[in-house]
């Protein structure tokens, strides 16, 4: 994703299947160092969007440019079970986005980071925000505290949860609550040891900053590997879970028949995107609200869509999303830009809230820095469906890199 006018996800996997191991071995050296992991993403944008690597898929290519990472990253949105973890609001009719969030006492921006997906935990009544993020390398780390306006902003927030034996390019994690007794987190793998497969990690700990296990890459019931990225899970209504992932210019839906177990995958959304990525879902009432991000993250027409169908509907079904409505949500607006990659999460009102990363030069970004940050406000629903909204102007700082 960045703000040149070359498709910066067709800089990543090219159609070829066999790339010179100098650039694996250069990339590995490359991000050695002590350097930050934001300056880390930052570099490692800069020097992929002049190189590129190849990858075989089981039936066909993807073609993928690097991402732009700093700590804070995409998170989960799946169905509480006991109101213990919240990861999305509970089926809600109505409300939201009567206030905005410096109204309910949150500075906007949180603080630096992208693609978030934070979900909640209220205990002895006391809501604790979690957001998973990576280190683009073999890091998973989950940024935890009580306090919204401080979570992405305090360094000691940040605790690694796990760690690759590989350099496999650790990137967009996502949480899901499976049952009472298992967590799980999808990964995305973007390094030259990674293969852009899907990864699953799963905790059988009440604690989600321990416990965590690998479990491998998804798979489909032939053995297939799941090649692409921006993977997120959600328990329907009728019981079935699922995975939502991005296919470079499409999003797909597969069921999740076991915890790193994949059916067939049904395309549910296309368009003349740039880039279609960043699937989550939200239900509420009898809705399934879909939404995804469009366009260069790095570019000011970066925005969020959101199609909405019955939840009586079943998701595998093509009638499902053919005919389903698709409508622009959140576009740049107030100074704010590039407002894509949300996350739905139960806000400190206890009302449904969406983060999205954003940046406030009209202009876009280059590759060389990282200006991204993260805002928070109350979700606008009508009648279950979300509703068209625009961002919150920043009450904070807002950072130049």
């Amino acid at each position: 994703m960045q703000s040149s006018q070359v498709d910066r996800r067709q800089r990543r996997f090219l159609t070829l299947v066999f790339v010179p191991l100098a650039f694996s071995l250069f990339l590995y050296l490359s991000m050695s160092g002590s350097t930050s992991r934001a300056d880390e993403g930052a570099m490692l944008l800069h020097k992929r969007s002049h190189l590129a690597s190849s990858h075989v898929r089981s039936n066909s290519m993807i073609m993928r440019s690097a991402r732009l990472r700093s700590p804070s990253s995409r998170g989960p949105l799946a169905l509480p079970r006991d109101g213990f973890l919240e990861t999305m609001a509970d089926a809600v009719t109505g409300g939201g986005g009567d206030t905005t969030a410096a109204q309910a006492g949150v500075t906007n921006p949180l603080g630096r980071g992208q693609d978030p997906n934070p979900f909640s935990r209220e205990e002895d009544g006391v809501r604790t925000y979690y957001f998973p993020t990576i280190d683009f390398g073999t890091g998973v780390y989950m940024q935890t505290s009580t306090d919204l306006n401080t979570v992405l902003s305090v360094p000691t927030n940040e605790k690694k949860i796990f760690t690759y034996d590989k350099e496999v390019g650790t990137e967009a994690p996502a949480y899901f609550r499976w049952d009472d007794d298992n967590n799980l987190l999808v990964i995305s793998s973007v390094g030259p040891q990674g293969n852009g497969l899907l990864r699953m990690l799963h905790s059988t700990s009440q604690d989600l900053l321990t416990g965590w296990e690998d479990l491998g890459p998804v798979k489909d019931g032939s053995g297939n590997k799941l090649v692409n990225y921006d993977g997120f899970i959600f328990q329907h209504p009728n019981g079935k879970r699922y995975l939502l992932y991005s296919a470079l210019k499409s999003i797909l839906i597969t069921e999740l028949t076991s915890f790193n177990t994949v059916g067939k995958s049904l395309t549910i959304v296309t368009g003349n995107g740039q880039v279609i990525e960043a699937p989550a879902a939200f239900i509420s009432g009898d809705t399934l609200n879909l939404l995804w991000s469009e366009n260069g993250f790095a570019t000011p027409d970066y925005n969020t869509r959101r199609r909405a169908v019955s939840t009586h509907s079943d998701p595998m079904d093509p009638s499902t999303w053919r005919f389903a409505d698709s409508k622009t949500i959140l576009q740049s607006g107030n100074g704010v830009y590039g407002t894509g990659s949300v996350g739905v999460f139960t806000g400190p009102d206890g009302q449904p809230w969406l983060a999205y990363t954003c940046f406030y030069d009209p202009n876009g970004f280059p590759q060389s820095i990282n200006p991204r940050r993260v805002q928070a406000q109350p979700l606008v629903i009508e009648n279950d469906v979300i509703q068209s909204m625009e961002p919150d102007a920043p009450t904070g700082p807002t950072g130049t890199t």
